[in-house]
């Protein structure tokens, strides 16, 4: 995603890293033990963050991202930052690995993921709305934000 180039390495990273973390307390946590590893993908929430990525942000990736709209229809759109705060710690008392509670975009994106975090009850809805999704959905997507990102170099992209 154009914008993202800090942004999504760092966070495919902590999913490794939690990943990594899980792995290691299974092996030397005792079944007393009462750490756990959680990972949170909330998706965009309203903080003083969000208000300064808004000034940085190009009009494409805006655009790609829903976020071509005014300060006040944005914060009618997204959760505050208490509210998602809550949610994640929340589904992390109920023992969720994966929390992306907030955002259907977010919970898609994780049931196209591979590797080693557990998938949410028996895995069976992840599995088949993972397939769904990595055979349809990203292709279409990729495709649109492709075709938005050539228009947008065309026209003379960031001046």
């Amino acid at each position: 995603m154009p914008g993202s180039i800090a942004y999504t390495p760092a966070k495919v990273a902590v999913r490794a890293l939690a990943d990594s973390l899980r792995m290691e307390l299974l092996r030397y946590c005792s079944p007393s033990c009462t750490y756990s590893i959680h990972c949170a993908f909330p998706g965009d929430f309203v903080s003083p963050g969000f208000y300064l990525e808004q000034n940085t942000k190009t009009p494409l990736t805006k655009r790609i991202q829903g976020l071509n709209h005014t300060i006040a229809e944005l914060e009618a759109k997204y959760p505050s930052s208490d509210k998602v705060a809550s949610q994640i710690i929340s589904a992390a008392e109920k023992g969720e690995f994966i929390i992306c509670k907030d955002s259907t975009a977010a919970s898609l994106l994780f049931t196209a993921m591979t590797g080693p975090s557990p998938k949410r009850g028996w895995g069976i809805f992840d599995s088949v709305v993972g397939s769904i999704v990595s055979w349809i959905v990203w292709p279409y997507l990729r495709r649109q934000w492709e075709n938005e990102i050539k228009k947008d170099g065309l026209e003379g992209g960031m001046k």
